[in-house]
């Protein structure tokens, strides 16, 4: 596969996992396994539809869910100490495509954001509007927490590290809370 990601990256789903045991079928009643998305920061695997498999000549894959995302040794303490001047995003809220070809979402922070200089939190911060895809995060992470179990604020769950990472890019100010 091709290496698009730091060499740290590995995504994978595994359905017996007990971190998150799934089913052992999709809603589409493709029997579910444990599959490597990235490892080592190399494109190892991609999700077809039992349509675009058949089109392409590939093997239909179960969704990528539940998604595990290995992470480091750090502690959250840790990435924090090591910023010089950064912000400390705790929830990303009303999260939508803007470009599935890029796979470029936008979305909101919400419930805690705070600016972090010199290694330590300095001040909470007025929410913002993001417009950036997961790849692009994942190929500019610098440093990854242990891995936990998290559920989003509208949903989905997964195993996954706090990720340090540069060029985020915010583009407004919000009012969520």
């Amino acid at each position: 596969g091709e290496k698009l990601f730091p060499d740290f990256i590995n995504l994978h789903t595994d359905p017996f996992d007990p971190r998150m045991p799934a089913l052992p079928w999709t809603s589409s009643r493709l029997p579910m396994r444990p599959i490597g998305w990235i490892e080592n920061g190399a494109v190892k695997n991609l999700a077809y539809s039992r349509y675009w498999a058949e089109k392409t000549g590939k093997s239909a894959t179960p969704s990528p869910d539940p998604l595990y995302l290995d992470g480091g040794g750090a502690s959250l303490d840790d990435l924090i100490a090591s910023v010089e001047r950064g912000l400390l995003v705790t929830h990303f809220w009303y999260i939508r495509f803007v470009n599935p070809k890029t796979l470029q979402h936008t979305g909101l922070t919400r419930d805690g954001l705070f600016l972090i200089e010199n290694g330590k939190i300095a001040a909470p911060v007025m929410n913002f509007r993001f417009n950036e895809s997961p790849v692009r995060l994942l190929q500019n992470a610098r440093k990854l927490s242990k891995p936990v179990r998290v559920r989003g604020l509208e949903g989905g769950m997964m195993v996954a590290p706090a990720i340090l990472a540069g060029d985020f890019h915010f583009t407004s100010i919000s009012d969520a809370v």
